[in-house]
């Protein structure tokens, strides 16, 4: 009896799977006729690694190329502001320092919170050297 019912479990299983089959391969013609409609390009979709392709197309946009990066062309950025603004000080200086001298020279962001910019921009570029910690909360421009 139970063999029976196995048997019969795995006829349904694979009746399961060939209607999953069926349904896949028509959803994708369906894709791509609406995609040819609309006259976009399509190419397949990639699955998650280690999972199967279930095979169906996914639309293809345009892409503008590379990001060109958030530096603008011909400013500075903000590290070398804020190394520019160290140089011309006579004693290390705070972040909310640092960001008055950033206002002084014409520096502006729309950032709703320059001051935890600034500090967080501090805190990276001290890490790799380009300024340095002279005390808690203090920094100066490398000599």
């Amino acid at each position: 009896m139970n063999g029976m019912l196995a048997k019969q479990v795995e006829s349904f299983q694979q009746a399961l799977a060939a209607l999953d089959n069926e349904f896949i391969a028509r959803k994708q013609a369906l894709l791509a006729k609406l995609a040819e409609l609309l006259g976009v390009p399509t190419a397949p979709m990639k699955s998650k690694p280690g999972r199967p392709s279930k095979g169906f197309g996914a639309v293809v946009y345009p892409v503008a190329g590379p990001h060109p990066g958030r530096k603008r062309q011909g400013e500075p950025t903000l590290p070398d502001q804020i190394v520019k603004v160290l140089q011309g000080a006579k004693q290390p200086m705070n972040a909310a320092e640092i960001l008055a001298g950033l206002q002084r020279i014409g520096w502006q962001t729309s950032s709703g919170d320059p001051k935890a910019m600034v500090f967080k921009t501090l805190h990276r570029i001290a890490k790799t050297g380009v300024v340095v910690k002279a005390e808690r909360g203090k920094f100066v421009a490398p000599k």
